[in-house]
């Protein structure tokens, strides 16, 4: 037994053109769904000046990838947090704050408060040391907190795109 099949190919141009539309329509969802994630992040973002949470932005990879995230050279010191470090002045000057300091003198770990004043403002006395130990910090995780929060409602926006 045979069986003969023959392909119209005056309907393969209209085929292409609706993979097309259905290719274009994901990527715009899939776009779409990648805002999602970062206004969720961007609400998730400590905010001390607003330059790390204005940074968040959306990136059409490819037609199946977007990318979100920050791109200031802290955000990881923020969202993974740091370990204590030693800051050390540049180009032989000083590090200059209000507070105390915590520093290395004589191979012991002092802590360093100045009675210089802050020109009569709060912030209490100005420290001026050539280097501090800094006690590091603990993660903040607003990325990761963004998008567990968005993920139902991004799988879900995603899914009635695909239904129309």
């Amino acid at each position: 037994m045979r069986i003969t099949a023959e392909i119209d190919r005056s309907q393969i141009g209209n085929i292409e053109v609706k993979l097309q539309e259905i290719s274009e329509k994901a990527k715009q969802a899939l776009f779409e769904g990648g805002l999602l994630v970062q206004t969720a992040c961007q609400e998730e973002c400590p905010v001390d000046t607003g330059l790390l949470r204005s940074s968040i932005s959306v990136e059409q990879v490819s037609e199946t990838e977007v990318t979100i995230g920050p791109n200031t050279n802290y955000a990881a010191s923020v969202e993974f947090g740091t370990a204590p470090h030693e800051i050390t002045a540049k180009g032989g000057g000083v590090l200059a704050f209000p507070g105390t300091a915590m520093f290395y003198a004589g191979g012991q770990m002092v802590e360093y408060t100045s009675p210089t004043k802050v020109g009569g403002k709060k912030g209490g006395n100005m420290v001026f040391v050539k280097r501090v130990m800094h006690p590091g910090t603990p993660p903040n995780p607003y990325m990761m907190r963004g998008i567990e929060r968005s993920r139902d409602e991004v799988a879900d926006y995603i899914r009635s795109k695909a239904g129309e």
